[in-house]
């Protein structure tokens, strides 16, 4: 049986749909970029890999669906809520086995802290990444199916050229410049200039 035929592949559209909401008068650069995601499909998960525990006793992961892969991070009380409902570590025989994610945000992660708890340096604009913040799961499925690397070859991560391209574009409002109505020099009366104040400025 396909090892991924219990996926379905959401987080790619579920991430460029949630970029895409943004309004335009809002900057992408707040670290909360949408809470409580909710894709269309079951939202089931792969653990990929762990990575590594923060100092406020996070953890970091890789996660991926049956097409794409996306860096994770677990927070402590999600954690802790799993342990104490599985009495088991979070940890302990779960890589490749599949969760069901409850409730997720879609967090942006800087430069910083990417290379410290992530182990990874991000050529997106900015330096910063967008990852999802598992705030409850569950488990989906127990057995661990390891991936082989034909299947593991294909899963590519959501941070494609069509993301690249949805970050880095300006959502900012920008204000042009106003400018003052003023006396021609040698006509002697007054020239006036449009006036553009406010106007907001969001394309890419």
């Amino acid at each position: 049986m396909d090892p991924v035929v219990l996926q379905n592949g959401w987080l790619r559209d579920s991430l460029l749909k949630s970029i895409s909401n943004v309004p335009s008068e809002r900057t992408l650069t707040s670290e909360l970029l949408a809470k409580n995601v909710s894709p269309e499909s079951l939202p089931v998960l792969r653990i990929f890999r762990f990575l590594q525990k923060t100092h406020s006793k996070d953890l970091t992961a890789i996660l991926s669906d049956s097409t794409h892969k996306i860096y994770a991070v677990f927070p402590y009380e999600a954690i802790r809520a799993f342990e104490l409902k599985y009495k088991k570590r979070i940890t302990l025989q779960t890589v490749n086995s599949l969760i069901l994610v409850e409730r997720a945000d879609y967090i942006f992660v800087g430069s910083q802290r990417l290379l410290q708890d992530y182990g990874v340096r991000s050529e997106a604009k900015g330096g910063s990444l967008i990852v999802l913040k598992v705030n409850q799961v569950e488990i989906f499925s127990r057995d661990q199916i390891e991936l082989g690397w034909v299947v593991s070859s294909k899963l590519k991560f959501v941070y494609d050229t069509e993301y690249e391209k949805m970050v880095s574009c300006d959502k900012t409002p920008k204000r042009t410049r106003v400018k003052e109505e003023r006396e021609g020099e040698n006509q002697g009366e007054k020239k006036k200039v449009k006036r553009s104040d406010n106007k907001v400025s969001n394309k890419c």
